[in-house]
């Protein structure tokens, strides 16, 4: 399995980004070519999960029952079904991120009791 950062990129950075990727799949002729950009953004892994994803969607579009994919590609049921999830919905909507404010970590603070001192066992006033 693959380990991604999940960390933030700027929005700039991204579209920068997919401009890139298509200048250069707009440039290909040919499957090897294509072979060869992957390999210079991916890593064999990588190139793996997705040559296994695109496997997956052909033999669903072949009609091919769950267990017949599992046996004959050695992928998890999880792996079928979200390709054919991919294949049968519009992609969800990206979550807006936005940058913790001062007020966001005050918040956050006022949440946990101190651990000593004046208002310790405040958590225990609930009344249920």
């Amino acid at each position: 399995m693959v380990n991604i950062n999940k960390g933030f990129l700027i929005e700039r950075m991204k579209e920068k980004s997919w401009g890139e990727l298509f200048k250069a799949v707009k440039k290909i002729k040919s499957p090897k070519e294509l072979t060869g950009v992957l390999k210079t953004w991916l890593s064999p892994p990588e190139i793996f999960l997705l040559e296994k994803r695109i496997a997956i969607s052909l033999l669903l579009k072949e009609g091919v029952r769950h267990n017949e994919i599992k046996r004959r590609l050695d992928v998890s049921s999880q792996s079928i079904s979200f390709v054919k999830r991919g294949l049968t919905r519009p992609p969800k909507k990206e979550k807006e991120l936005k940058p913790i404010t001062k007020k966001d970590l005050k918040k956050r603070k006022s949440r946990i009791p101190p651990m000593v001192g004046k208002g310790r066992w405040r958590f225990l006033d609930v009344t249920y």
